[in-house]
């Protein structure tokens, strides 16, 4: 099997593949990843938009679970920039061609920039304090007035309001998802065609060898 000559390249043995041939592979090992990335965050949008309020079955707060969706994925779009950056860094390194390592540098700095709007809030979730959405926020507030006898003793806000509140604001990130997840999969498209431009000539002849696997 394929991967089980990989396996013995991988510890040292000798590999009956061809420094073209492993390049091949490498380069499928990574469109693989961005591909299954890209799929997660499609998923993401499902999972949100097929599940019902948690709260019924788990009494889970609604506003706590459209964070962790929230905060997933954009944990998920910073693994997909990682994995793209790092990727192109590693051609520009592995070739010698002028061009290509200045379309290398262009597409970096285009795939950084893309990605800067999320990189904000990730950021301020993850270095500072919890990042909230207002939206979100408000529905917290929501929930806990309700759950709480002392705030909520006359019952001014009731079930429906929770539940209405909970729809509302995951509209709008299933929106947020859906308008991304396009724009990302452009961006992907963009990444993918790029690469193979750069590995393989005209005729299909490979040009810039990576020999290394990930877990090499």
């Amino acid at each position: 099997m394929p991967w089980e000559k990989l396996q013995e390249n991988a510890v040292g043995k000798k590999s009956e593949y061809t420094n073209e041939e492993k390049t091949v592979m490498v380069v499928a090992e990574n469109m693989q990843e961005i591909s299954y990335i890209l799929n997660y965050l499609n998923d993401s949008k499902l999972f949100l938009y097929l599940n019902p309020s948690p709260f019924i079955k788990t009494k889970i707060p609604t506003a706590r679970y459209l964070n962790y969706h929230m905060h997933n994925y954009f944990n998920n779009v910073y693994i997909l920039k990682e994995r793209m950056t790092g990727f192109l860094q590693r051609i520009k390194r592995s070739s010698k061609d002028i061009e290509i390592r200045k379309s290398t540098n262009s597409l970096s700095r285009h795939v950084e920039k893309f990605f800067e709007k999320y990189e904000t809030i990730r950021h301020a979730h993850t270095h500072r304090i919890r990042y909230i959405d207002t939206d979100i926020s408000i529905l917290e507030s929501f929930e806990g007035v309700y759950s709480s006898d002392f705030w909520n003793d006359k019952k001014i806000i009731k079930k429906v309001h929770v539940s209405m509140a909970y729809s509302e604001v995951k509209k709008v990130w299933l929106e947020f998802m859906k308008e991304s997840n396009v724009a990302i999969s452009r961006l992907v498209s963009e990444y993918l065609d790029f690469i193979i431009k750069a590995i393989l000539e005209k005729n299909g002849s490979i040009r810039i060898i990576l020999r290394k696997f990930s877990y090499e």
